[in-house]
């Protein structure tokens, strides 16, 4: 239906609209996604279009098509609609979904909003194979496996999963030695207890 949009992005709350040749589509995105994208500027969206409550149609937008990908595959599970799809999108990069997965880990992805253990168990079982036919799919190192375990950590503590998994990246990023999660939580620490 509709594959792909380009335009400059008009607004983003709890949507993003962006302008594509005078019409303003809104577009469902992931927090990251949200974060990557500025007003006023002009950003490429792999989208696709749901049928929600009363047949109202829905776009949901992705800076990468392994992201969409991911996110087909995920509605495409019995009882799992896009706002789960997106919530579990948001919780875990790429590679943890994909590890997650293959680990057959029902306790992790029942951490996310709106997944029970059957939920977490119908996606490992339905998913399990068609995850491996996807391209491009990170290897998981051990470095994100210490990020993996600092965000983990501050979730337990109480922050909110996408505040934590974005205080990781940024120590990362900011701090590329440090080599522990021990390391990384504290530097998180210190950056979530300022905001």
């Amino acid at each position: 239906m509709i594959g792909f949009l380009k335009g400059k992005v008009l607004m983003k709350n709890d949507v993003v609209v962006l302008d594509v040749g005078g019409i303003g589509f809104e577009i469902n995105t992931t927090q990251a996604t949200k974060m990557e994208l500025d007003v006023g500027e002009e950003c490429s969206l792999f989208t696709t279009v749901r049928y929600v409550r009363d047949d109202l149609p829905q776009i949901y937008g992705f800076k990468r098509v392994i992201e969409k990908e991911i996110f087909e595959l995920l509605v495409s599970v019995s009882g799992i609609g896009p706002k789960v799809a997106m919530s579990v999108l948001d919780a875990f990069g790429i590679g943890e979904i994909v590890q997650i997965i293959e680990g057959k880990d029902v306790a992790r992805l029942c951490m996310v909003g709106g997944v029970g253990k059957k939920g977490a168990e119908r996606i490992i079982i339905d998913l399990k194979d068609k995850i491996k036919k996807i391209s491009g799919i990170p290897e998981v190192t051990i470095k994100q496996t210490f990020e993996r375990d600092a965000v983990d950590a501050l979730v337990a503590l109480g922050f909110p999963n996408f505040s934590a998994r974005k205080a990781v990246e940024d120590v990362l990023r900011e701090n590329p030695s440090l080599k522990t999660a021990e390391e990384i939580i504290k530097v998180a620490l210190e950056r979530l207890s300022k905001k």
